[in-house]
């Protein structure tokens, strides 16, 4: 009659995996941009510090 769905086919677990995704992302975005933040906000803008 009815078929019970697997543990990755679980409505729950779709949603749960969506929101680790997005969660991931970004975590990851924030660590990879925080090295740019505190430049942008600790150097002074000269050109001998572009590099």
């Amino acid at each position: 009659m009815f078929t019970k769905p697997t543990f990755e086919n679980n409505i729950y677990m779709r949603i749960f995996r969506w929101l680790y995704i997005g969660f991931a992302l970004n975590i990851s975005f924030w660590v990879v941009n925080t090295p740019y933040t505190l430049t942008a906000m600790f150097l002074a803008v000269d050109p001998r510090n572009l590099l």
